[in-house]
């Protein structure tokens, strides 16, 4: 029930008031897999905040790269998306960058809290610096094009991520 009633009552109607929206969109799209984990382990473990941060940090460069492809269309609609509220991209790069720091450290967090074996650790930063990779080359170069490549790394990002989790907990 908040995960629809965030979704519908929060983040929809302020994607024409504030670009703060793609951020606040961002708790009912982190929720469901956290729903499913207590479903099959009624326990809120460390590893379900793990899940939940990178659920929502994810998302977070994955619209921007969207929104940026679209950003004429989103403006013709009325939504007030990064992109479109800063047209230079200044902001857009911000967050997409800053939000792949984010999930690299949620990776080494996740080893200093001892959550995860050395070797989910490993791989899952070394997935996160791939999609630092695809952010900073976003960064230098704000076009179609690149944020194409941001949007596809993240549809890699999160499958291996979610592998990589099942993986951990067998």
């Amino acid at each position: 029930l908040i995960i629809v009633m965030s979704y519908l009552l929060v983040y929809t109607p302020l994607k024409t008031r504030t670009p703060l929206s793609s951020i606040l969109g961002g708790i009912p799209g982190a929720l469901p897999p956290v729903v499913g984990w207590v479903a099959v382990n009624p326990s809120i473990e460390p590893m379900t905040w793990m899940l939940c941060g990178v659920m929502f940090i994810w998302q977070i460069p994955h619209l921007l790269a969207i929104s940026w492809m679209y950003r004429n269309d989103y403006a013709k609609a009325g939504m007030r998306l990064f992109p479109v509220v800063h047209p230079k991209g200044e902001s857009t790069v911000a967050l997409v960058l800053g939000s792949c720091i984010a999930l690299l450290g949620l990776g080494f967090l996740s080893g200093w809290y001892g959550i995860s074996s050395p070797l989910y650790i490993l791989l899952f930063i070394l997935l996160s610096i791939l999609f630092l990779g695809y952010g900073i080359t976003f960064a230098k170069e704000r076009s179609n094009k690149t944020a194409r490549k941001l949007l596809m790394i993240s549809y890699l990002y999160l499958p291996v991520f979610l592998l990589l989790l099942v993986i951990e907990k067998l």
